[in-house]
């Protein structure tokens, strides 16, 4: 198995991401729901943000793409991309009371709260990942185009110091789904998903 680094397998690095940006839309095998908001709250300043994000993950240098899309107070979702075709092969949400990963790949997917989640990185700081505390450190990003940040300034529990670049960076209103899961996908638990060898 390809190591993230000495004690982090390469399954981490896809989970490792959606903590970045703590860094999703719809394709075969998962369903979303009708638009549920297309605007968020009028009186709140932070209404939505969107970018475009990649980041080269240790070790191995890969390249990892993707989409990113924050609405205030509801959740964040992190769509991983195939290259060039551009398929979703992951999708990470995360919503104040919990975190939903979603693999494409292996059709299964894991539910638990962001504490847990990030309990399974650093232990110390896990406390501090959630929605709202991601959301502040995005909001100061609203007004740039493009910004390039270290995973810590953006929560993630692990690889503090991988830089991340959000390109499109936008603060434009979109529509928000509901992410639900096909009857076809099985669920697992954190522990299962980490133990899968590709």
């Amino acid at each position: 198995m390809t190591m993230l680094h000495s004690s982090i397998p390469k399954r981490y690095s896809f989970l490792l991401i959606g903590q970045i940006l703590f860094l999703c839309l719809i394709l075969e095998g998962c369903s979303s729901s009708k638009i549920i908001l297309s605007t968020t709250d009028p009186t709140t300043s932070f209404k939505q943000l969107s970018a475009r994000f990649s980041t080269t993950l240790p070790i191995d240098n890969q390249r990892v793409k993707g989409i990113l899309k924050l609405t205030h107070s509801r959740d964040l979702q992190l769509s991983f991309r195939v290259p060039v075709v551009g398929n979703e092969i992951m999708r990470i949400v995360l919503t104040e009371d919990s975190v939903l990963i979603i693999d494409r790949i292996h059709k299964c997917y894991v539910k638990t709260t962001p504490f847990l989640f990030a309990e399974k990185f650093d232990p110390k700081h896990a406390s501090e990942y959630s929605l709202s505390s991601i959301e502040a450190k995005m909001r100061l990003l609203g007004t740039k185009k493009t910004a390039i940040v270290k995973a810590s300034e953006l929560g993630c529990p692990i690889m503090n110091d991988t830089k991340v670049t959000l390109k499109k960076i936008s603060t434009k209103s979109f529509p928000w789904y509901i992410t639900k899961i096909s009857n076809k996908y099985k669920r697992i638990s954190l522990n299962e998903y980490l133990k899968i060898d590709d």
